[in-house]
């Protein structure tokens, strides 16, 4: 197992432990790896936030020849025990 697998399970735990109901993230449109990170931990694409990037940072964030211009928002939802 991954550190980062570690620590979100990590995180998941403590939310669910405080009767957390849900989880949400945000990552780059061009961020590939993290999209498939998180959707194989269950969460799925609630949204997306328009030029997030673009208007909040100066310099542009390029990955993989992509230029990173909006936020998808991603949402793990919680079973109560």
């Amino acid at each position: 197992t991954g550190l980062g697998r570690r620590l979100l399970g990590h995180a998941i735990g403590l939310a669910e432990s405080s009767g957390g109901r849900v989880i949400d993230v945000g990552t780059g449109n061009s961020s590939f790896g993290a999209l498939r990170f998180y959707q194989r931990a269950g969460f799925r694409i609630v949204g997306v936030e328009p030029d997030f990037f673009t208007n909040n940072y100066a310099e542009p964030i390029v990955e993989d020849g992509i230029r990173c211009v909006d936020m998808v928002r991603l949402r793990l939802v919680l079973t109560p025990e």
